[in-house]
């Protein structure tokens, strides 16, 4: 008997630069669909979550006998990819290497290119990913038969398949994540997407892809909109409920409120299979597309915590970065949200192509005076292969190549695209938290609405305090 591939996820990034930790999902996913379809062993790591260095990661992935190493990341950890690469491929010549995720996605043959990588995935990675280790087990290295692969030949060339990655139409018929492969309560007790501590949670993708066209958004999943069915991601959540314990869920879809009817159809059914669970859309939900109705139904059976992202107050600035949010819509759905009790959050970002302070101020203002619980505001950044990163090449391209992401995510200017100076664009920057937060109201709804009350002293006041220090 042929023994098992051995098959190494993980997510990388620089331990400790990112406070907030999620369950990398991507990851997860890849590893359920893979053991589905073969006979192998799979090991899934985080590495922030776990704390290693890059040197301890490739460590990990030698010991553990990798036959395949798939390494997935964004694009402020893409700096750490070379040195993880080169290292692994040093210590174990014969494991495959594969890279892929946002960064990968944005930058495609570059992106190997920058690494000691065999092959880039640039897009959804199962159905390649399977092509790839059916290749690799019938002993051959031809992947020139797989659309829109990325890979080295014998001669060390990049070569990129005509065609494009292939995608999952059905998502119902994709595996559970493969949670079983990570430990999942280490993530309970440490910060993530949401502002509430010592949940019990799993999150959940219930959707992939975005039909809108924001120029500052790299689409991971392309513009085609594909769901679960409200049926499937039900039994999905009884599953955790069951195995896990979990009394808490966290959705992290682009768009998961896209098709209103399914919204409404899975409320219901999660009622009436499950009963009210707590739900929060930390990565947040389309505003103008919250009705009334809407908000009822997901509260009903559970949304304590939702973001609603703003950007920009603008109308010409939304028209620019092609978001085009109807602002008055999104002014009801906060005060519909705020007036049912569910902890409302929003996003603002500075600096868009030729905004002026004006603009800055009409956001500010828009903000501070709804009744909002909290609003993160960061400057914006520039990030490889978005429409915005197209834009920034046209007016500054010799900043553009100098631009480094190492230090670089919403809190700084990557690339000044707006109508005032650096040193106007910072003060505003410094200013929204301060008038957004010193609002006693707000202090009231606060205490009101939060999840979890006993934890306001510690959590709210830090997060707040910290806003304030900006």
């Amino acid at each position: 008997m042929s023994k098992k591939l051995r098959i190494f996820l993980a997510h990388i990034s620089p331990p400790g630069k990112f406070k907030l930790f999620t369950p990398p999902l991507g990851v997860l996913y890849l590893a359920a669909y893979l053991r589905e379809k073969f006979s192998v062993e799979i090991r899934v790591v985080n590495q922030p979550m776990e704390g290693w260095s890059n040197k301890q990661l490739v460590e990990q992935i030698v010991d553990f006998g990798a036959d395949i190493a798939g390494l997935g990341y964004m694009t402020p950890s893409a700096h750490i990819a070379p040195e993880i690469t080169l290292a692994l491929h040093t210590a174990s010549p014969k494991t495959l290497i594969l890279i892929g995720g946002p960064h990968v996605i944005a930058m495609g043959k570059y992106a190997l290119a920058e690494t000691s990588a065999d092959i880039a995935v640039a897009g959804e990675g199962e159905l390649a990913f399977e092509s790839v280790l059916q290749a690799h087990i019938e002993g051959g290295m031809d992947f020139s038969g797989i659309p829109g692969l990325i890979y080295r030949n014998k001669k060390n060339e990049i070569i990129t398949n005509p065609g494009t990655l292939p995608v999952i139409k059905d998502l119902d018929n994709l595996p559970l994540p493969a949670y079983d492969l990570i430990d999942i309560q280490k993530y309970w007790g440490n910060p993530s997407l949401t502002l509430i501590p010592n949940r019990k949670y799993a999150a959940i993708s219930s959707s992939r892809g975005c039909p809108y066209g924001c120029i500052y958004c790299n689409n991971i999943f392309g513009k085609k909109y594909r769901a679960y069915s409200p049926e499937r991601v039900v039994e999905e959540i009884k599953y955790y409920k069951q195995q896990y314990g979990i009394t808490d869920i966290d959705y992290v879809d682009d768009c998961f409120n896209l098709d209103g009817n399914r919204v409404i159809s899975y409320a219901q059914h999660l009622l009436d299979e499950v009963g009210p669970i707590n739900t929060a859309f930390s990565s947040g939900v389309r505003a103008d597309l919250m009705s009334e109705e809407i908000v009822v139904a997901l509260k009903e059976s559970g949304m304590h915590y939702v973001v609603l992202p703003l950007e920009s107050a603008s109308e010409r600035v939304q028209k620019v970065i092609n978001k085009r949010l109807d602002i008055e819509k999104f002014s009801q759905a906060v005060e519909t949200c705020v007036r049912h009790r569910i902890f409302t959050s929003s996003f603002t970002m500075f600096g868009f192509p030729d905004e002026t302070e004006q603009e800055m101020n009409t956001t500010i203002r828009l903000a501070t005076e709804s009744p909002l619980h909290t609003c993160f505001f960061f400057i914006v950044t520039i990030l490889p292969g978005t429409p915005l990163y197209r834009y920034a090449m046209e007016k500054s391209p010799k900043k553009v190549k100098s631009l480094s992401y190492d230090n670089i995510y919403f809190e700084k200017i990557s690339i000044n695209l707006s109508a005032i100076s650096d040193e106007q664009l910072n003060k505003i920057y410094t200013r929204a938290p301060k008038e957004f937060y010193l609002k006693p109201s707000r202090f009231f709804r606060i205490i009101r609405d939060y999840p979890k009350p006993s934890h306001i002293p510690r959590k709210m006041y830090d997060f707040i305090i910290q806003s304030l220090k900006t």
